[in-house]
């Protein structure tokens, strides 16, 4: 419901915006980094090898539904049994990641189609964490500079409490994962340097 309402609510402010005489960017920010997507690579493997009966765990946090399987049978058909073969699990997780997000993201684009909602650029999360993450890197440091972060029980900090939220929030995890919030904010930055002002 979320996604669908988001899509309308979107696709209204863009054409208000554009009947107004803005140069009106509709941009898909694509979530392809992170836990969930290892989670999807994982889950996809997993029911690829229960395709050919073979055995591989399915993670418990992971992907559970119909289009997992659907998805991981499709690769069974064209790829074949080749996966199962691979010695570089690493290499294989890879590839199920990126071909569970290029699959999904097909979907996505026939049903937005459907909706009547169109995009003008597509920006992946991966992005952002090319080079070493070094665009992540910039923001934390430029938000260091400014006295927005702060370092508490291993993790980094955003002062986010100063600018009206409820408490303060986490950017960079005890494990040294970032959260949601940091490819986000180099992603807005981003959008300021390609020359967006609002």
């Amino acid at each position: 419901c979320g996604h669908a309402r988001n899509a309308a609510w979107g696709d209204s402010i863009s054409r208000l915006l554009e009947a107004s005489g803005y140069d009106n960017l509709r941009e898909y920010y694509i979530n392809d980094a992170g836990n969930q997507i290892v989670m999807l690579g994982e889950s996809l493997t997993a029911r690829y090898f229960e395709h050919f009966g073979k055995e591989y765990p399915l993670p418990e946090d992971g992907y559970h539904a119909q289009d997992i399987i659907d998805i991981a049978d499709a690769i069974a058909e064209t790829d074949g049994d080749r996966w199962l073969y691979e010695e570089d699990a690493e290499k294989r997780l890879e590839y199920f990641k990126k071909e569970g997000v290029r699959r999904e993201l097909k979907k996505i684009e026939k049903d937005l189609e459907m909706f009547g909602v169109r995009f003008d650029s597509w920006m992946h999360e991966t992005f952002f964490y090319e080079n070493g993450g070094e665009r992540i890197n910039a923001v934390l440091e430029r938000m260091q500079r400014m006295g927005l972060t702060y370092e508490k029980d291993g993790a980094l900090w955003f002062r986010s409490s100063e600018y009206g939220d409820d408490k303060d929030r986490v950017l960079k995890k005890s494990d040294g994962y970032y959260t949601y919030m940091t490819p986000d904010i180099a992603n807005h930055i981003y959008k300021y340097e390609r020359g967006y002002d609002l």
